[in-house]
């Protein structure tokens, strides 16, 4: 059995969460746009933070303009303003290998 439920934010990023009941785990899909770097992001490898994903969580991370996809490794969170649909914070070396520029449009797909 699968719920689904659906969610935009006013902030303009969207959140789909899939709830697998046997298996208790949410499968979380969200849309949005990001930016690259930030205070405790290192460039160097495949991470980024996140403004709720818990600290470890693994994350893909697509580019929907070109369907290339990285995995990165969530290192901090941040807080989410209310007028922004900036929902992660990638590496430079993240960034480069999917082709995504700053405040380009992004979706990101883990669970928890």
């Amino acid at each position: 059995e699968v719920q689904t439920k659906s969610v935009e934010h006013s902030s303009g990023f969207t959140q789909k969460l899939e709830k697998l009941v046997e298996y208790n785990i949410e499968k979380i899909e969200e849309t949005g746009t990001l930016t690259i770097g930030g205070d405790k992001v290192p460039t160097d490898k495949n991470f980024a933070a996140h403004f709720s994903a818990p600290i470890g969580t693994v994350i893909m991370v697509t580019n929907p303009e070109n369907k290339q996809t990285v995995f990165v490794k969530v290192v901090s969170n941040f807080a989410i303003s209310d007028d922004s649909s900036v929902i992660i914070k990638l590496s430079q070396f993240s960034a480069d290998e999917i082709s995504v520029e700053e405040n380009g449009n992004i979706v990101l797909s883990y669970a928890r």
